[in-house]
């Protein structure tokens, strides 16, 4: 079974997807399929898919799901590894993206660096959960809001800072031995054209650690 996503930061491994042809077999590979399947497919050349299927491998885009002797030869059906691949904003600089690097925190820049910089952690934190075979104990909430003017837009944003800093204070317990560290972001971005806007209604999940 493969992941959900996989967050990408290497640069040759974004690199390796810039070729269409890859970026078309991995697509088929929704289902476990040989080269010579995937090549008939695509109406491509066995030996350009097999090429292009161990590039694949080499970076663990896809991977051996079993093997099939046809015809005298040893005949692998691969398998993808991750259903959605996110590419992280920061994953061509030598630099990583940093909130601490941008001065303005009501910027764009500052919000897509937090974007960053929380794609990254929750993909670390989740594989080494999974390495322990563990759940990884996460909570959000989505919820649009129209706001009239800009007046009511800064208003909404003072009210909910004192309020989130009113519940950290609240509930942080730094001497707690048994206790775990959260790190809540909060942000904010205009809702894309078309997309319904309901207001007080949010999503929100929560994985417990097993």
């Amino acid at each position: 079974m493969s992941d959900p996503f996989r967050l990408i930061d290497d640069p040759q491994a974004v690199g390796l997807l810039a070729d269409p042809v890859r970026r078309r077999i991995l697509q088929q590979l929704d289902t476990p399929r040989s080269a010579t399947a995937v090549a008939r497919v695509l109406g491509l050349p066995r030996q350009r898919i097999g090429y292009h299927m161990r590039e694949l491998e080499k970076y663990g885009f896809v991977e051996i799901q079993s093997e099939q002797r046809r015809r005298g030869c040893i005949e692998r059906v691969m398998r993808r590894t991750a259903d959605s691949i996110v590419v992280a904003p920061d994953s061509m600089s030598e630099e990583k993206l940093h909130p601490q690097r941008i001065r303005d925190r009501f910027s764009s820049h500052y919000l897509l660096a937090l974007a960053s910089q929380m794609l990254s952690e929750v993909a670390t934190a989740q594989a080494t959960a999974e390495s322990s075979d563990n759940l990884l104990p996460t909570f959000s909430l989505q919820v649009d809001v129209r706001l009239a003017t800009q007046q009511d837009k800064n208003a909404f944003a003072e009210e909910l800072g004192r309020e989130v800093a009113r519940l950290a204070v609240k509930y942080h317990q730094p001497q707690s031995r048994g206790g775990r560290s959260f790190r809540v972001v909060i942000g904010s971005y205009p809702a894309p054209q078309g997309r319904p806007v309901e207001p007080g209604r949010g999503s929100s999940s929560d994985k417990r650690s097993g």
